[in-house]
């Protein structure tokens, strides 16, 4: 976040794509609204695991450590029978839970679903892997806006207000069916 902020400082405005996660932020910034929501989403490599109820219970699940999605899973998995759970690898970010299910060292990972997109459009080795139905596991969303400095409150009312018409017209929706 150090270096958002000196990028900030000296080149630009605005920075999209950040998590709108309350209270997660450092002071010196203020977000947009939301003009999207994601969630964070199970993946398996193996064909035939197509849920997470397909996981066998001595497989672990990777899952990046101190996300909200991380937590989610923890309490529900506190909830469980011991017969129900699975053991969790933290991980120390979405790549680092990708390559590993990948390679077989877990059964599934939880990450964030634009890493996922982001990492099989730039690498065809990632292409292998899918989103599983993660019932009874509740899903974790969350909306994504832009992060700015606090100072710029006429920019924020701007993007705002532009976010709610692009959104009401359809533009974002068409955007993110364009690209996936």
């Amino acid at each position: 976040i150090t270096r958002v902020y000196a990028i900030m400082l000296q080149h630009c405005d605005l920075h999209m794509g950040f998590k709108l996660i309350t209270g997660g932020y450092e002071a010196w910034i203020s977000l947009t609204r939301a003009y999207y929501e994601t969630q964070y989403v199970f993946v398996a490599a193996d064909p035939n695991v197509r849920a997470i109820t397909d996981v066998p219970r001595d497989r672990p699940i990777g899952a990046t450590l101190g996300t909200s999605a991380h937590l989610s899973l923890l309490a529900y998995l506190r909830t469980a029978p011991d017969t129900e759970r699975w053991p969790i690898f933290p991980m120390s970010n979405d790549a680092l839970a990708l390559q590993s299910v990948l390679n077989g060292t877990i059964g599934a990972a939880l990450v964030w679903a634009p890493t996922l997109w982001a990492t099989q459009r730039n690498d065809p080795a990632y292409a292998a892997l899918h989103v599983i139905e993660q019932n009874p596991i509740q899903p974790v969303t969350l909306g994504v806006g832009a992060l700015m400095l606090v100072d710029q409150t006429f920019l924020r009312a701007a993007v705002d207000e532009a976010i709610t018409a692009l959104t009401a017209d359809g533009t974002i929706a068409e955007i993110l069916a364009y690209y996936g």
